[in-house]
């Protein structure tokens, strides 16, 4: 049986948070990356279609502002452009 508590974050995981060395941040909006290709430009998020999945069309949405790890840390006015597609 594996034991589910021994899993432990990274020890650099409080600047993982934060932003430091962020692959997504640091790619800027590239138009396609490894790993999928865009298929929304917004104001505020971009969409991207991925490459390796399950399930066809499995997309994900890239906040294009300051560095957040969860959506929870938008302000109210950011997550409302992000959750509607901006302003």
């Amino acid at each position: 049986m594996i034991d589910a508590m021994a899993r432990t974050w990274p020890p650099d995981w409080d600047e993982r948070r934060v932003g430091k060395d962020c692959g997504m941040c640091a790619q800027g909006r590239a138009g396609e990356t490894r790993y999928g290709v865009r298929i929304f430009e917004g104001a505020l998020c971009d969409a991207y279609l991925q490459r390796e999945t399950v399930l066809p069309g499995y997309s994900i949405a890239i906040w294009r502002g300051r560095h957040v790890a969860e959506p929870t840390e938008l302000s109210p006015d950011e997550a409302a452009g992000y959750w509607i597609g901006g302003p």
